[in-house]
């Protein structure tokens, strides 16, 4: 019984630790702002704000559309871009 108090107690601290150490770590490295800024994307306005997108390929290609999750930003799909292009996509 005494063991399972203590390993509650345990599991509750290390919870807390975690957690605090996750709120106060600074996992951007640059704001949304900045990034676009000489990023050579282009900006449309939405209804709900401003997106930033780039487009590669011949206008008169069929069109692929890459969307990022929350999580990845679109740098980590730029790697796509130039196998699709040569497929003969516009991206």
């Amino acid at each position: 019984m005494k063991f399972l108090v203590i390993l509650s107690v345990l599991v509750v601290v290390l919870a807390i630790v975690l957690t605090l150490a996750y709120q106060r770590a600074d996992r951007e490295t640059i704001a949304a702002a900045e990034f676009r800024f000489g990023s050579g994307y282009q900006q449309a306005s939405l209804s709900k704000g401003v997106t930033a997108y780039k487009m590669a390929g011949h206008d008169d290609d069929p069109v692929v559309i890459i969307v990022h999750g929350a999580t990845l930003g679109s740098v980590a799909y730029q790697a796509y871009v130039p196998p699709l292009v040569a497929a003969g996509y516009r991206v």
